[in-house]
């Protein structure tokens, strides 16, 4: 497991990279992908905690690789987007791109917001991404499913709205935690724009709470 530097007291607690390869049968295997390397970033690749306080922490995200693919969807030729070790299959018919997940620590009773502060882009364009297939269960013998979310594929918006999110509250060993997520893919189905976000600059802003970690004893 990746782990960050040690920063205290808001620490990303238990660093947790949510990261599944999905192997397609060889009928739809990867073909032609043009590997896209970067060698300038604003930190290590990956997410890096820069600033730690009582009421946020200040995180870089940086890319130092990633693919454009393509493959064979129920006969026409779609693109793929692929990112090294994190590759998170996406909600089964929106656009697959890959993200990560991290538990960040809360104070007690607090509650996380998160705001990109800046972003180095790229835009690429006529790119027609394939979906996420429906993951199968064992006993599915069949060709993965690859049907189309229309709300989404037919929505001439950015897919996700933002590359970053903090969602949901839940204990772990005691300690109030958000899961952050960091998408640095945007796509657009309606124009086919795919922005890839090279570096990402964001905060996780703590709200309300006792400023406290864990459980007063």
């Amino acid at each position: 497991m990746f782990q960050l530097r040690h920063f205290a007291p808001a620490a990303v607690l238990g660093l947790c990279l949510l990261a599944v390869l999905f192997a397609a049968p060889a009928a739809q295997a990867l073909v032609d992908a043009q590997t896209h390397r970067y060698d300038d970033g604003w930190g290590p690749a990956g997410l890096t905690m820069t600033r730690s306080g009582a009421d946020r922490i200040e995180l870089n995200f940086s890319l130092d690789q990633w693919s454009l693919g393509q493959m064979d969807v129920n006969g026409r030729t779609a693109n793929t987007v692929k990112m090294p070790g994190v590759m998170l299959p996406n909600d089964a018919g929106a656009p697959d791109l890959p993200g990560l997940s991290r538990f960040v620590a809360l104070p007690g009773g607090a509650t996380a917001t998160v705001r990109l502060i800046d972003s180095r882009r790229e835009v690429y364009y006529g790119v027609d991404l394939a979906p996420a297939p429906v993951i199968p269960l064992d006993t599915d013998a069949g060709p993965l499913d690859f049907t189309r979310n229309l709300d989404i594929y037919n929505e001439d918006a950015l897919y996700p709205a933002s590359p970053v999110v903090a969602d949901g509250i839940a204990p772990i060993r005691g300690v109030n935690t958000a899961m952050l997520g960091v998408t640095p893919f945007q796509y657009n189905p309606v124009t086919k724009e795919l922005v890839v976000h090279r570096d990402i600059r964001l905060e996780v802003v703590f709200e309300g709470g006792n400023g406290h970690y864990g459980e007063d004893r």
